[in-house]
């Protein structure tokens, strides 16, 4: 009945415009959280609002860090927007905190990302940090940090016995379309929804530029897939930021194709020969998945001439097999003339969920 009701309030609605919007041609604001902008400082409102509205979803990002394991519905976070205790240390976006824990959440939109000493300056205010047990810096992007950014934050705030830890706005969106609101209300899922609505159609940063990206896979490559979770790509020239991961299996005969799909966990630009530190696994399964793919890239980039050379990882989700009988680039082409997948896939290709899933 409330969301009968709720439905039928909006439908009574007359269209909502922003600004100098009086050209016929203008698009409505369709979502509450537009009514802050859609720069930056919006969104972060609006992330921080449902961190506040619902400790369990708040309990959900904490986790998602790897950074506590606590009762979602026990109280005591506290969640705080553009905090500023001393202007020599800088505008914090998020803090969220409670008795032991105290993070801060600097976030970017479409392709920036912070600086090194940004980041740093958070870890500056030492007297802040003291009464804290657990203590982190987050940054919150689209694009990945540069490898030297990420580096030198995570050594420096190490030694103040702060982590630092990465989180991408497709995590987020993630977060979101998962969770059910704790008290099941039909406002708490309206307020849910419209965050979707807001960072999907108002919200003009493109949280990722790539549903599925599609990429040549020879049969050394397949192993790694499959048995490491894992792919490497060449940074310079495969830049998008994609949900998904789905090889094209190079076999020879009818078994060539798109049969796999995998989710993107994280990504790195490392060089293989040096590189030690992984994304923080969600179990030990994650984990000894990528130390096996990380040893077989290392035996692949030896013999192949690469091992000294920054690549880009992508750290996936165990890889789920959803066709019996590989889409085939002919068969694919011959049903899709106008989203066709090239003979030779370049860098950067990547398909929609309805370009590709459907078939």
């Amino acid at each position: 009945m409330a969301n009968a009701s709720i439905c039928a309030v909006i439908d009574r609605m007359m269209r909502l415009y922003i600004g100098k919007n009086h050209q016929e041609s203008a698009t409505p604001a369709q979502s509450i959280f537009r009514l802050a902008g859609n720069d930056e400082d919006a969104l972060t409102f609006a992330l921080g609002f449902l961190l506040a509205h619902d400790p369990a979803f708040c309990a959900k990002l904490v986790r998602r860090l790897h950074l506590a394991r606590r009762n979602p519905l026990k109280p005591g976070y506290s969640v705080h927007l553009q905090e500023v205790t001393d202007r020599r240390f800088g505008r914090r976006d998020i803090v969220i905190e409670d008795g032991e824990m105290r993070i801060v959440l600097e976030a970017k939109i479409g392709g920036a990302e912070p600086t090194a000493d940004q980041l740093l300056k958070y870890g500056a205010e030492s007297s802040l940090w003291n009464k804290y047990k657990l203590r982190a810096v987050v940054a919150l992007t689209q694009v990945e940090l540069a490898s030297a950014t990420r580096e030198k934050v995570r050594a420096k705030l190490a030694e103040q016995n702060i982590g630092f830890y990465e989180i991408r706005w497709h995590e987020i969106v993630d977060l979101v379309l998962s969770h059910s609101p704790s008290d099941d209300s039909a406002v708490s899922r309206y307020l849910f929804d419209e965050f979707i609505h807001y960072i999907r159609s108002d919200y003009r940063m493109g949280y990722y530029d790539a549903e599925i990206l599609i990429q040549d896979v020879d049969l050394r490559n397949a192993k790694i897939f499959r048995e490491g979770w894992m792919y490497v790509t060449d940074p310079k020239k495969d830049k998008k930021a994609p949900l998904y991961f789905a090889p094209y299996f190079t076999r020879r005969g009818d078994n060539s194709g798109i049969s796999m799909i995998s989710r993107v966990v994280d990504t790195r630009t490392v060089v293989l020969a040096e590189t030690e530190n992984l994304p923080v696994p969600a179990t030990d399964e994650y984990r000894v998945r990528w130390e096996e793919g990380l040893t077989l890239l290392r035996e692949l980039a030896e013999q192949r001439g690469f091992v000294h050379y920054e690549v880009r990882l992508f750290f996936l989700d165990r890889p789920i097999t959803f066709r019996t009988t590989p889409l085939s680039k002919k068969a694919f082409n011959a049903t899709k003339p106008s989203k066709q997948i090239p003979s030779q896939i370049p860098k950067g290709f990547s398909l929609g969920f309805d370009d590709l899933l459907r078939e």
